[in-house]
């Protein structure tokens, strides 16, 4: 190759032959760079490198410090240097080597920095990182950040807040809306009482002098804006809420960002009149309404109010206020509005195996054992009694570990007069398991104990389907007009439990009793006793007159040989009454004979049944199955009793009989107790 300059020619490898060779330059012993550098032509090293190990003299290679004069330049240094720099110097000593060495040997104009590198207006480096709390703490915002992201993918949050329903309108609390991040795998129910949990301190500022809420007088909506909301009573709480948000997505209800930010919110409806049952206290918080009023106003705000028609016209009286909250309404409980599906969703059973599934959804999640039993089994003969079966086959029930009886403890649900509670699980289903409280009785006393109790249930179950066919052949389709209820029967277990050397008992006794769990949650409605033990109380709620006309249709079916006592219970997930741990009076003379130590006797049958005849004539059950004219006659059946009952005390209640005398002679009943 040739370049032509003018008139002279010259070949590439004649101009690299006139350019000085870098290897008869002075090189440093230490990193091996070569340049005109005058501390070369004097020391074996250069300055970047005496600096390097000056500030780390351990690093210094055996190689190296065998070299002369290397040695005196560490040592000599290292006495009056510190023994480490920080990272700072090191910046500084390396962009100094930089200026003396690399930048002056390839014979670039060396660079110029601030003294202080990676101060304010540097620009260069690790200049926006100067303090290392503050690199650090950016970092974890970071890592913070991308979590959030990640997680916003899994988890669902949830928006709610209390909505009043007062003459005619619902509008929401004010500051009582809340949100809260749950898990997909969380139950709806978990959500919405950890929501309305977070809400109450908002209620009890708002009404304080009112009646607590809980789930009989609330009812969970889907809000989809300021003036549409769903009622989602027919949604299954028991399943996750990541199913309640695909359904919403599924049914459109949810707008496009709420989607994207997995978002979704519910409203917890209640009326004024379920949570101020006083008149005294209503009139109160109507009074506290009407000084809320603002005060007339002047100029332009105040022809705005006058089109609005605020203070134009007088406040109605009081009572006017009370009449138009005091709606009739056709039954007590939650606000039922439209549903939010056009559908119902599908009930999904519960996982029915031995171990139970962890995709299962709890109500409460302590440390579960399993343990091992036999049960007996109880029928209802046509005699009105209970036969007894035993199975013999070894199945296994789930118990929490800890029996500390405290309230922190999940597994522990609570006690009563005789008995105590604990948690289980069994096939799939949430057990509330009890043995008597008393440790010290014999395992023969709580058999006998248990086993009556056990088949008392059975028995009242099987009274309550005798009352329910009665109730059909009175009236077809009559039985959905009185309000539904059952015994806690179904699924019930009687068992002993079975000890063997490798498994240890850590129940007080063998047998128990296990009855499937009803809502005990915080805020779910307490047990409601619709009759004692000692009387029957005047009926307050349809429910009530309901509970009173099976008692006393079950006196007179038994020919008036006992009295179903103590009757108790809740509504269960699917909003039914449930009744649970029934008690008997009998018409038996002889103590010894008689059921258990609840049973006091004919006194008591005639106290309940003297009771009841007091309120029979004004409870409209009573009156509609025509109890007050039903007696017991052997050559009748129910049906040909059911054709001849004397119905009209229902539209004009008759106090003037007493239960169990009335001219009605014709036949009734068959059946022999």
């Amino acid at each position: 190759m040739r370049q032509v300059f003018g008139t002279k020619t010259r070949t590439v490898q004649d101009s690299l032959k006139n350019k000085p060779d870098i290897q008869s330059k002075p090189q440093c012993a230490g990193c091996g760079l070569f340049g005109d550098i005058a501390s070369l032509s004097e020391k074996p090293i250069c300055n970047g490198c005496v600096s390097y190990y000056r500030s780390n003299p351990s690093l210094l290679p055996v190689i190296l410090a065998g070299i002369a004069g290397v040695a005196e330049l560490i040592q000599t240094a290292s006495e009056s240097a510190s023994a480490s720099l920080d990272a700072q110097q090191v910046l500084e000593n390396a962009y100094a080597h930089q200026r003396s060495a690399t930048e002056a040997r390839m014979g670039h104009k060396p660079r110029t920095i601030p003294h202080s590198y990676g101060s304010s207006g540097s620009g260069h480096g690790l200049a926006p990182y100067a303090n290392l709390s503050k690199a650090r703490a950016y970092q974890s915002e970071k890592r913070l950040k991308l979590e959030q992201a990640k997680m916003k993918d899994i988890t669902i949050k949830v928006m709610g807040g209390l909505w009043k329903v007062w003459n005619d309108k619902c509008s929401m609390l004010s500051l009582s809306r809340v949100s809260y991040v749950f898990e997909p795998s969380a139950t709806a129910k978990a959500a919405f009482e950890k929501l309305l949990d977070m809400c109450l301190p908002h209620y009890k500022k708002e009404f304080p002098d009112a009646k607590a809420l809980d789930w009989s007088i609330i009812s969970v909506h889907f809000h989809e804006s300021q003036s549409r909301s769903f009622s989602l009573d027919h949604f299954d709480k028991k399943r996750p809420i990541s199913e309640l948000f695909e359904e919403c997505i599924r049914q459109k209800l949810l707008p496009e960002l709420k989607v994207a930010d997995r978002t979704l919110e519910v409203r917890f409806v209640f009326h004024i009149n379920d949570i101020m049952p006083d008149e005294d206290v209503l009139a109160s918080y109507i009074s506290g309404l009407k000084s809320k009023v603002r005060p007339q106003q002047s100029g332009f705000k105040a022809t705005l109010a006058s089109k609005r028609k605020l203070d134009s016209q007088p406040a109605p009286p009081m009572s006017k206020h009370l009449a138009s909250v005091r709606q009739p309404r056709s039954s007590a409980g939650p606000i039922r509005l439209k549903s939010a599906f056009a559908l119902p969703l599908a009930v999904h059973a519960p996982v029915v195996t031995g171990q139970p599934s962890v995709r299962q959804s709890w109500s409460r999640n302590p440390t579960m054992v399993p343990a091992k039993f036999v049960r007996t089994l109880a029928e209802f003969t046509e005699t009105c009694h209970v036969s007894w079966k035993g199975t013999g086959i070894e199945e296994t029930i789930y118990l929490p570990s800890d029996l500390g009886k405290i309230q922190e403890n999940e597994g522990y649900i609570g006690h009563g007069y005789s008995k105590f509670a604990f948690y289980a699980r069994f096939e799939g289903t949430e057990y509330a398991i009890t043995q008597p409280c008393d440790p010290d009785l014999s395992e023969a006393s709580a058999k006998r104990l248990l086993q009556a109790e056990f088949g008392l249930l059975c028995q009242c179950d099987g009274f309550k389907k005798i009352f329910d066919d009665y109730v059909e052949l009175v009236e077809p389709g009559m039985s959905e007009s009185i309000p539904d209820f059952y015994f806690n029967f179904p699924k019930s277990i009687f068992g002993r439990f079975i000890t063997t050397p490798e498994t240890k008992l850590h129940m007080p006794h063998k047998y128990f009793l296990a009855t499937p769990l009803l809502p005990c949650g915080k805020l779910d409605p307490k047990i409601i006793k619709f009759t004692g033990n000692n009387g029957m109380n005047t009926p307050s709620s349809n429910i009530m007159r309901a509970v009173h006309a099976f008692t006393h249709f079950s006196w007179i079916y038994s020919r008036g040989h006992i009295v179903f006592c103590d009757l108790q219970g809740a509504k269960d997930d699917g909003g039914r009454w449930c009744l649970i741990d029934p008690q008997v009076h009998t018409n038996v003379e002889d103590t010894e004979k008689r059921n258990e130590y609840w049973d006091l006797g004919p006194k008591y049958v005639k106290k309940f049944i003297k009771e009841h005849d007091a309120d029979c004539g004004s409870n409209w059950v009573c009156n509609y199955l025509g109890l007050r004219t039903l007696v017991l006659d052997e050559s009748g059946d129910l049906a040909e009793a059911a054709s001849h009952v004397n119905r009209s005390s229902a539209i004009q209640p008759s106090r003037s009989n007493s239960i169990g005398t009335n001219s009605y002679t014709g036949p009734v009943v068959r059946k022999a107790y």
